[in-house]
């Protein structure tokens, strides 16, 4: 069975960015965020499957659903990106670990990053505006979860 997850991160005082690496890193898109700021996150299904809550970095963050309609559903709540993040070191990329429960399992997105203090906003900037995150995953009738292709969508 094929499900797919859309993601959209917004800030609060800006728009959220992404810059392609190319081969560099593990992932080819990196997400730029910045420390000492909220984000809102919402997750779209068209399933009729209830997301309750998030792990983000391991942390649970609990959803509010603000659509029901037939078979789309979607689910949001804000979540911060603490001061105390350390921002990533040149030439390297951390992981912004995103946990969704899925019935007997968890759903593990792994979406390459990139922190910048909150005096660096700038460079958040740089790079292409992020409409949304498109996650594709299978799940099979044991539990399993796989996820088949992240892809970041451009706002236009």
């Amino acid at each position: 069975m094929l499900r797919t997850f859309q993601y959209k991160a917004v800030v609060s005082t800006q728009s959220t960015g992404y810059k392609e690496d190319g081969l560099r890193f593990t992932e080819s898109q990196t997400l730029k965020l910045l420390t000492n700021t909220r984000y809102i996150l919402r997750v779209s299904t068209k399933t009729d499957l209830k997301i309750p809550e998030v792990m983000i970095n391991g942390e649970a963050w609990g959803l509010l659903q603000k659509e029901d309609e037939g078979d789309k559903k979607v689910y949001e709540n804000e979540f911060a990106i603490e001061e105390s993040v350390e921002k990533t070191k040149k030439h390297t990329r951390d992981v912004l670990a995103l946990s969704i429960p899925l019935q007997n399992t968890q759903l593990q997105v792994p979406l390459q990053c990139k922190y910048y203090p909150l005096k660096k906003k700038k460079n958040v900037n740089w790079g292409t505006s992020l409409k949304n995150i498109s996650v594709n995953y299978t799940c099979s009738e044991e539990g399993v979860s796989l996820v088949t292709s992240i892809k970041f969508r451009r706002l236009m």
